[in-house]
């Protein structure tokens, strides 16, 4: 796009072959002093809704090709809702997710929406400081309707919000909305600590034992793989029979599901190959031999409920609405209290843990991108090392008697 100053114009509504667009009419002043009508096209109509979305997205363009070059002081955005704006248009596209998972685009359009935008929009990228940022973050409550005590929000939430506060400036910066002085992101100096309000839920053995022995086929399984490989729920949904190689004893994790969105998973890390206990295995099959999905290409937990209407059995169950029927509810009547499929991850950690396991093997099996997430250490664990680890963690949650299995077609 040409870089000019955009004179007062007009916002239409045309027909184009690809379908309805917003158009942005105005004059451009040419070098001879006379002014040329131009057209830009703010976007579709199926995105941009409503007239005052696209007046908003006609200001993003506006501070885009006129941002002034020539003096890097002169303040080019008139506030932070606009630099949000180009940050969105430009690294939030929900049309691709290479370079973002659409986990990471949706929890940030979240605190964009929920937390950072009611409080810093109106602001100029300049009148946002440090210490009232840090002020701000101390004072973050949840909201509860039916709670009259607020509860604090947690340091992990506030870092992530504290952390897309900065990559937002430094995209201003980037794209010289900023000028690229280290003063220019207010972010680098707020402090803000990640450490938990609680610990994390464990499950005991025994405990495990009972809520394996009380779920049916479906949940026993996804439990199963849950707490004996420490999968995350997006890749514990995302997976397809494909992935399942019974003679390797492995299960190779190459995607994640959020929100019925299949994507890439979180770190290069997680897509390493998980191991498959015997019992593992054994209870895999015995899912398969009731399952009406056993394609290659069909998930392993492919809904199968009528309300899924056209999508039945082409999309994996919601594991949210799986925890909340029919995982919690017998966890409460067990009386061990209110868990969730993090809760599985952390149990898995924590045997692995307690049994001694070195931590290089520890890190491999829980696929972390970083040794300083489990321990400082450099040593390169072999398979036969992981699954050796991974079975003694089995052989302590697994019931002493097997069901058989049936194997597949």
């Amino acid at each position: 796009m040409k870089r000019a100053r955009y004179q007062e114009g007009c916002l239409t509504r045309s027909k184009r072959k690809s379908g309805d667009v917003w158009e942005f009419r105005f004059r451009e002043r040419q070098p001879d002093g006379t002014r040329k009508m131009r057209c830009v096209v703010v976007g579709s109509v199926d995105r941009y809704r409503t007239k005052t979305k696209a007046l908003h997205q006609v200001e993003v363009l506006r501070a885009n090709v006129n941002r002034v070059v020539i003096d890097p002081q002169t303040p080019i955005i008139t506030s932070f809702k606009l630099l949000v704006g180009h940050y969105r248009a430009t690294e939030m596209r929900m049309d691709n997710h290479d370079k973002k998972a659409y986990s990471t685009k949706k929890r940030n359009q979240s605190c964009l929406d929920k937390w950072i935008l009611p409080r810093w929009g109106d602001y100029r990228p300049s009148q946002i400081k440090s210490v009232s940022v840090e002020d701000w973050l101390d004072s973050l409550v949840h909201n509860y309707r039916k709670k009259k005590k607020a509860k604090p929000l947690a340091g992990g939430t506030k870092v992530k919000i504290r952390n897309l506060m900065s990559a937002i400036f430094r995209h201003g910066m980037r794209h010289q909305f900023l000028p690229r002085v280290e003063e220019a992101n207010p972010m680098k100096y707020v402090r803000q600590s990640g450490k938990r309000q609680g610990t994390p839920v464990v499950l005991e053995v025994g405990q495990f034992q009972q809520l394996f022995a009380a779920l049916q086929q479906r949940e026993r399984t996804m439990v199963l793989l849950d707490c004996g490989s420490g999968l995350r729920r997006g890749e514990l949904i995302g997976l397809q029979w494909t992935d399942i190689d019974v003679a390797k004893k492995q299960m190779n994790v190459t995607r994640s599901v959020v929100e019925m969105v299949a994507g890439n998973v979180k770190t290069e890390a997680s897509r390493k190959a998980v191991p498959l206990d015997d019992f593992m295995i054994e209870e895999l099959l015995a899912w398969y031999a009731i399952t009406p999905y056993k394609k290659p290409e069909d998930w392993v937990f492919a809904s199968d409920s009528p309300r899924a209407g056209l999508k039945r059995g082409k999309q994996p169950y919601w594991p949210s609405t799986i925890m909340r029927h029919f995982i919690q509810p017998v966890a409460k009547k067990l009386g061990i209290g209110n868990i969730n499929w993090h809760t599985f991850r952390h149990t898995y950690s924590t045997l692995l843990g307690a049994n001694g396991e070195d931590p290089k093997v520890v890190q491999e099996l829980l696929r972390h991108s970083s040794i300083k997430i489990t321990m400082d250490i450099y040593t390169q664990a072999v398979t036969a090392t992981k699954r050796k680890a991974q079975s003694r963690v089995i052989e302590m949650i697994a019931p002493k008697k097997k069901a058989g299995a049936v194997a597949p077609a």
